[in-house]
Parts: C-alpha cells; sequence; structure tokens
C-alpha cells in the first residue's frame, strides 16, 4: 500500500512539474509578445515626440495625435473607428433623439444658407422664421456669401436650451432680425406612416435612435387599427 502511494505521489509531482513548465512558457510567450507590443507603440510615441519638437512649423499636435489613431484603427475591422469628442457629442445626440437648438432645417445650395422647413412648435416658429428665409446672420456672424462651413452654421445655431441668439434673415427685399430662445428639438425617426391599401402599411425610417422603438412600435400599432396585414418597412437612405 505504500509503495502505491509513493507511486501516485511521484505521478502526481510530474503532472504538477510538467503544469507549471508549461503555465511558465505560456506566461513568457505573453510577455515576450507584450513586450514587442510595447516597443511598437513606444516606436510611435517616439515619432510624434519628434514630430512636436523637431518638425520646422507650428503643428496641431491633437490633429497629428488623432489622424494617428484614425490610421491605426484603419487597419482593424471596418466597425473599429476613432471619434474626436465634437463628432462623439454629435454622435451621442443622435442618438439621443433629440437636441437643443432653434428649430428649422437648411439647405446651402449655393453660398447662403436657405430654410427648408421650420419644425413646427419649435423656437423658431414662435418668433415668425419662414420656409424659404435666407440665413444672413447668426449673432454678430455673417454667413451668407462667404462660403461659411455648414458645421459651423449648425454650431452657432445649436446651444442650450433657454439660452438666447439672433438670426437675421432675408425675406424678398427686407432684412429682419430674430432673438430666438434655444430650446429641445425632437428628431423623429419616423417620417412616413400610412396605409397604401386596405390591407398593407407603409413605415419609413430615417435614422435609429433612443427614440426608435417607440416611434416604431407606435406607428405599427396605428397601422394594425386600420386593418393592416402587410408591412414595407422602407429603411432607404437610413442613417
Amino acid at each position: 500500500m505504500k509503495r502505491i502511494s509513493s507511486i501516485w505521489i511521484a505521478i502526481m509531482g510530474i503532472v504538477v512539474g510538467a503544469l507549471i513548465v508549461l503555465a511558465y512558457n505560456a506566461y513568457s510567450q505573453k510577455r515576450n509578445m507584450l513586450r514587442v507590443q510595447n516597443q511598437d507603440w513606444r516606436k510611435l510615441n517616439l515619432i510624434l515626440d519628434q514630430i512636436d519638437k523637431n518638425y520646422v512649423d507650428t503643428i496641431n499636435v491633437g490633429k497629428v495625435t488623432d489622424a494617428a489613431i484614425t490610421a491605426a484603427l484603419a487597419e482593424l475591422d471596418p466597425h473599429s473607428v476613432y471619434m474626436p469628442p465634437v463628432e462623439l457629442t454629435e454622435a451621442e445626440t443622435d442618438l439621443a433623439g433629440n437636441f437643443d437648438g432653434i428649430g428649422i432645417q437648411f439647405n446651402v445650395p449655393n453660398d447662403t444658407a436657405i430654410v427648408l422647413e421650420v419644425i413646427p412648435g419649435g423656437p423658431s416658429e414662435k418668433v415668425g422664421l419662414q420656409k424659404g428665409d435666407r440665413i444672413l446672420k447668426v449673432g454678430d456672424k455673417d454667413i451668407a456669401g462667404v462660403k461659411f462651413p455648414q458645421d459651423s452654421m449648425v454650431r452657432r445655431m445649436k446651444g442650450p436650451a433657454g439660452t438666447k441668439v439672433t438670426v437675421t434673415v432675408g425675406r424678398g427685399s427686407e432684412t429682419i432680425p430674430f432673438e430666438i430662445t434655444r430650446g429641445k428639438i425632437p428628431m423623429h425617426c419616423v417620417d412616413a406612416s400610412f396605409m397604401i391599401n386596405d390591407t398593407t402599411g407603409y413605415i419609413k425610417l430615417s435614422k435609429f435612435s433612443r427614440t426608435t422603438y417607440s416611434e416604431f412600435s407606435q406607428a405599427s400599432i396605428d397601422l394594425l387599427g386600420k386593418g393592416m396585414k402587410k408591412l414595407i418597412f422602407d429603411l432607404r437612405d437610413n442613417t
């Protein structure tokens, strides 16, 4: 019995020893791999540091860093992307299903913003802005006829609810300033919902946000109440 016990102890010792060796080898390989990876990252930091110290012209270090990060993530799958703080804020606003602003949609066909839609019940409608108005100034900044970037126009019009901004528009031969108090503007996901015939419903979804589920559910319930048996679900140009 003692001999059998001794044999089992010896076997267990060999097994444990083998496991320790395997675990150590795996740890060593992982440590070496991490050392190589850390060296690669140090190489990137060294290059950025040299650019910052020795490049002949003044550079925007943040912009160069963002470009390096973007290039690194481009080597991964298509869903791995880097979003700078401004883009992240805009993306979170889109997902929230609302934003703080003046409540208009506009386009810039040439070099002047034209109001396409005034959101019903929104701040701009309350003060009298109209579809077709030409936006000349936001605050004291001229934005018409100067090729002002459209995203910069949007940022000037947006702002915390309750704050004021003066928007000057051209209407016919008139120039009219409007003081607008910004408010919470809903961004609807369901652009259209109606019955095509007695049994077929149609829902057009323009984007996904936190309100998508509730809007789609309500539209579906309304159409079911009208006799819908089949649904055309339009996701074209969805964002």
